[in-house]
């Protein structure tokens, strides 16, 4: 079977691995490009959602507030 990069990105995002991607597409772990497009997906989904925990902050949402106290490295490594 093909590798599919855009389903590769989007269980990336998901946080799923790269062999826990080639499993769910059925490709070998070794299929070139697997890695690149998980690890892409995670980051774009680690982005997204700091990004929102962000915005809820922003808007004066407590729990959001409280997490980022809680885990400073979030705000330290902010863009």
């Amino acid at each position: 079977m093909k590798l599919d990069v855009t389903e590769a990105e989007r269980l990336g995002k998901l946080r799923l691995t790269p062999e826990q991607a080639a499993t769910v597409l059925e490709v070998p772990l070794d299929s070139p490009g697997l890695a690149e497009a998980v690890e892409r997906g995670r980051a774009q989904g680690l982005a997204e959602v700091t990004a929102k925990l962000f915005e809820l902050a922003d808007a004066g949402n407590t729990g959001a507030k409280r997490f980022l106290a809680a885990n400073p490295d979030i705000v330290r490594n902010a863009p």
